[in-house]
């Protein structure tokens, strides 16, 4: 996951930024159909979700996600940054 670079500018009323808050995660919020992700959990092994659909210019879609053997297991629909919020999702290589 990529983050932002450090923010420096002061909030509202001239405290500055907590250095816990100056990283935050940027999300990819376009969908592109045949797009996979994987999800790793250390749990219940990997899981595996791939874009099928899309709407909204990519902005949301439908995911299909399965295990490491291929088995569907769950669908997401919705948009691509409560996609790559709902847990650790990362775009496959």
């Amino acid at each position: 996951m990529r983050y932002q670079k450090p923010v420096t500018n002061n909030l509202g009323h001239g405290e500055a930024i907590p250095a816990k808050r100056r990283y935050e995660p940027i999300y990819m919020h376009i969908f592109h159909v045949g797009q996979k992700w994987v999800l790793p959990d250390p749990t219940f092994g990997i899981f595996y979700g791939e874009v099928v659909e899309i709407s909204d210019k990519g902005r949301s879609g439908t995911v299909i996600i399965t295990d490491d053997e291929g088995n569907l297991l769950d669908s997401f629909s919705g948009s691509a940054a409560v996609f790559q919020a709902s847990g650790d999702w990362q775009l496959a290589e």
